[in-house]
C-alpha cells in the first residue's frame, strides 16, 4: 500500500515535470456479483476449530442454495467467530444480506469481502482513500469513478449492471466515467 502511494506521487511529479496536466480517478470494482479470487484463513486456525469453521462454512453454503437465508446469517456468524478473515465467507455474507434486503449491511460484506481477497486483483480501500488523500494534498481534479457507480447501481453496490468483470466497465459503466 505504501509503495502505491509512493508510485502515484511519482507519477504526478513526472507529469508537474513536463507541464502535464493531471487527473486522478478513484477505482472502482465490480462488488455485488464478483467473488473473491483468493481467501485465507486468519493465522494459527488449524484443527477443530478449522473443521468446525468449515462445517459452519459449507452449511451457510447449502442454507444459502436452498433459499434459508437466516439459517445461512446463523451458520455466518458463527463462522466469523472462529475466523474473521475468510474472504469468500464475507462474499457469501453479503449474498445473504442482500436476499434478506439488507442492502447497506451487504454492501459493507463486499467492501470486506474484497478486502480481504489475498489476491487483490480490485483496489483496496486503503488505496481507494489514498487517491483521495492525494489529491486533496497535490491539489488535483478527481473523478470519483465510485460515488458515480454508487449514483448509478442497485442500492449503491456496483455490480453487473456497470461492470463486465471485477474492474472493466460495461459500455455504460464507461459512458460515466
Amino acid at each position: 500500500v505504501e509503495h502505491y502511494r509512493y508510485n502515484l506521487m511519482r507519477m504526478i511529479d513526472i507529469a508537474r515535470s513536463v507541464d502535464a496536466k493531471t487527473i486522478l480517478v478513484r477505482p472502482a470494482s465490480k462488488l455485488r456479483d464478483c467473488s473473491p479470487f483468493k481467501s485465507q484463513h486468519r493465522k494459527g486456525l488449524y484443527g477443530t476449530d478449522l473443521n468446525n469453521w468449515q462445517t459452519l462454512f459449507d452449511s451457510a453454503n447449502k442454507a444459502y442454495a436452498a433459499g434459508r437465508w437466516n439459517d445461512a446469517l446463523e451458520a455466518i456468524d458463527k463462522a466469523l467467530t472462529i475466523d474473521d478473515q475468510y474472504a469468500d465467507l464475507y462474499y457469501l455474507y453479503g449474498r445473504v444480506l442482500w436476499q434478506l434486503g439488507r442492502y447497506d449491511q451487504a454492501k459493507k460484506a463486499f467492501v470486506r469481502a474484497k478486502d480481504e481477497d489475498v489476491c487483490p486483483l480490485r483496489a483496496l480501500t486503503t488505496m481507494e482513500n489514498i487517491i483521495l488523500e492525494v489529491a486533496n494534498r497535490q491539489d488535483i481534479p478527481l473523478v470519483d469513478f465510485i460515488a458515480l457507480t454508487e449514483k448509478y447501481s442497485e442500492h449503491a453496490t456496483a455490480g453487473e449492471d456497470l461492470f463486465l468483470d471485477h474492474v472493466h466497465p460495461t459500455i455504460e459503466g464507461n459512458r460515466l466515467l
